[in-house]
């Protein structure tokens, strides 16, 4: 992490940013205000939270089809988690079902999904004032002025080079 926000700040992201975008996506400085990210995992949550700690003016959303690496789950404890009719379980199991989900980390809770040294400080920091987790992926799009895709890198399935990836 150390690595990258030093990266970051040797080539000046802002610039960077404003330099790829096209002149119709600008605002009337010549600045990019919205970044999409499409992708919450390795390379994406970590990369665009740095970003929106680089660039406070910029507002960066990080969006993935997957909720369960975005939202913190919250659901209701009537009956027990897979139908059952509670055979066996302990009066308490709503309390330790209830712990087990919100101990999963996410990038919307108080764990993230993630471990890189200072990623959790960026993250806190920026969290909720520039930088967003979102499953709303038509949403951010929509008001992206620059988007970021990093998603999974297909494997070849058939043929030659089967199950690995493209170089």
């Amino acid at each position: 992490m150390a690595v990258l926000l030093r990266r970051v700040s040797k080539f000046g992201v802002e610039q960077g940013i404003a330099a790829m975008s096209s002149a119709a996506a600008r605002d009337g400085e010549g600045r990019i205000r919205r970044v999409c990210c499409i992708g919450a995992g390795y390379v994406g949550g970590p990369t665009c939270s740095v970003i929106a700690h680089k660039c406070p003016g910029v507002i960066v959303t990080v969006v993935d089809m997957a909720s369960e690496k975005i939202e913190v789950e919250k659901r209701h404890f009537s009956s027990p988690p897979l139908g059952g009719g509670g055979g066996g379980l302990p009066p308490c199991w709503p309390v330790l079902y209830a712990s087990f989900l919100s101990s999963r980390k996410r990038w919307n809770s108080a764990d993230l999904p993630i471990y890189e040294p200072g990623l959790e400080e960026v993250v806190m920091e920026c969290r909720g004032r520039n930088l967003f987790f979102s499953t709303d992926i038509d949403g951010a799009i929509k008001e992206a002025d620059l988007i970021f895709i990093s998603v999974n890198t297909p494997t070849k399935d058939f043929g030659l080079g089967s199950w690995r990836l493209p170089v």
